[in-house]
C-alpha cells in the first residue's frame, strides 16, 4: 500500500505525537501528584487538592484512547516512510514511564522523517527536465503572465489560446475563428483564401502533407480541447494542468510562427 496523500499522512502523523506528548504530561502529572500524596503525612495532605489526581488520571485516560485510535493508521505510514525502524515495538507499551518515553521519540523520530520527504526527494529522485514558463512563445506567455501571477490559470490559459487565434487570423488575413481557423490555415486543399506552409519542407512530399496535417488536427484539438473548455465551463484548472495546457498553445504558436504565407492559386 502506497501513500497517496501525502500531507494528509503528515497531518495524522504529527497529530499522533502531540497526542503522545499531552498524554505523556498528564501522565506524569499525575504520577507526580501520587507519589507526593504517598509521601505527605497528614498536615501536608490537608494542603493538597486530591481532585487534581483524578483530573489528571481521566485526562490521560482520554488522551490514550486517542493515540490508540491513532496507533494502527501511523504504525502503516511510517512502515511506507521509514520501514528500517520497528515503530510497532516502540510503541507497543504506553502504560509504564519507560513505554511512554520510548513512544514519544519515536514519535519524534518520524515526525522528522515527514518533514525531510520533500528534500529526500529532492535529492535522490530523478532529475527530470522543468518547464520555464517565461520560456514559453511570447504570444503565449506574455498574453497569460498577468493572469497566472495573480493564480487565475483558466482565464490565463484562454487568453493565451486567444492571442495564439488572433496572430493565426492576422498571418493569414482571415475572420475565421476557432477550429474552423486552424483547419484552413493548414489545409492541404484548393482554397480561395491564404493559407499556411511550413518553408523548410518540400511541397508534395510526404513530409509536407504530414506536417500540414498533424499541424491542422493539433490545432483544431487545441481549440476545441483546451480553448472551449477554458472559455465555456466551469472547471477551474490546477497549476500543472494550466502549465500544460500553456505548453500546447506555445508548441502551436512557434509553428504558426515558423510558417509562410500561401496564397491561392
Amino acid at each position: 500500500m502506497s501513500i497517496v496523500d501525502f500531507g494528509h499522512a503528515a497531518e495524522q502523523v504529527k497529530e499522533f505525537w502531540g497526542l503522545l506528548v499531552d498524554y505523556e504530561h498528564h501522565w506524569r502529572v499525575g504520577c507526580d501528584f501520587k507519589r507526593v500524596w504517598d509521601q505527605a503525612d497528614a498536615k501536608a495532605r490537608r494542603r493538597l487538592d486530591y481532585r487534581v489526581l483524578g483530573i489528571e488520571e481521566s485526562e490521560a485516560r482520554s488522551l490514550r484512547r486517542d493515540v490508540l485510535r491513532l496507533q494502527p493508521l501511523v504504525e502503516v505510514i511510517a512502515h511506507e516512510l521509514d520501514s528500517t525502524f520497528d515503530y510497532r515495538s516502540e510503541f507497543a507499551d504506553l502504560r509504564s514511564e519507560q513505554g511512554i518515553q520510548r513512544a514519544r521519540t519515536a514519535s519524534e523520530r518520524l515526525v522528522g522523517v515527514v518533514r525531510d520527504v520533500p528534500e529526500r526527494k529532492r535529492i535522490f529522485s530523478p532529475v527530470g527536465p522543468v518547464l520555464d514558463a517565461d520560456g514559453l512563445h511570447p504570444w503565449v506567455w506574455n498574453a497569460a503572465k498577468d493572469l497566472w501571477d495573480g493564480g487565475h490559470y483558466k482565464e490565463a490559459v484562454h487568453q493565451a489560446a486567444t492571442a495564439v487565434e488572433q496572430q493565426t487570423s492576422l498571418k493569414i488575413g482571415t475572420d475565421l475563428h476557432g477550429a474552423d481557423l486552424y483547419a484552413h490555415a493548414f489545409s492541404l486543399g484548393q482554397a480561395s483564401q491564404p493559407r499556411l506552409g511550413f518553408p523548410d519542407i518540400e511541397p508534395g512530399t510526404k513530409r509536407w502533407t504530414s506536417a500540414h496535417q498533424g499541424a491542422m488536427h493539433f490545432g483544431m484539438g487545441c481549440s476545441q480541447g483546451i480553448r472551449n473548455q477554458a472559455a465555456h465551463t466551469n472547471d477551474d484548472f490546477g497549476e500543472q494542468i494550466a502549465l500544460e495546457y500553456l505548453a500546447a498553445f506555445s508548441v502551436l504558436a512557434r509553428w504558426v510562427e515558423a510558417t509562410m504565407v500561401r496564397q491561392p492559386p
